[in-house]
């Protein structure tokens, strides 16, 4: 089962604080969090931390450590204090990514057969 990224916005606003567990966002607040996605993936794909095509189709197993990313990402834009998000600190979460990931779709080993 996968997650969207409303979900992640969601989750990462109940991190936030700045939403309550059932809670629907307004607007502003939704497009705020929002707008902190696309870049955010990008730049985690970008580094190889996570390989990520669709931020509508989060795993399950990446979903937690990808909210708190994206709390910590977002924390300047809604007041909140950096001391206030212990765990959503980018070196903890991002080695928590890099382990859950695979770096690119089919990322195995190639192997080319030739003739003998």
């Amino acid at each position: 089962m996968t997650k969207t990224r409303v979900d992640l916005g969601n989750a990462a606003l109940e991190r936030l604080k700045k939403l309550v567990v059932g809670e629907t966002p307004d607007f502003v607040t939704a497009q705020a969090i929002d707008d902190r996605i696309d870049p955010l993936v990008a730049n985690l794909n970008a580094r190889q931390v996570i390989y990520l095509s669709d931020p509508d189709e989060i795993p399950d197993e990446m979903f937690d450590p990808l909210t708190l990313r994206l709390a910590w990402a977002a924390a300047g834009r809604f007041g909140v204090p950096y001391e206030q998000l212990p765990d959503c600190q980018p070196l903890v979460t991002e080695a928590d990514l890099r382990a859950l990931s695979t770096t690119a779709p089919n990322d195995g080993d190639v192997v080319d057969f030739e003739d003998f």
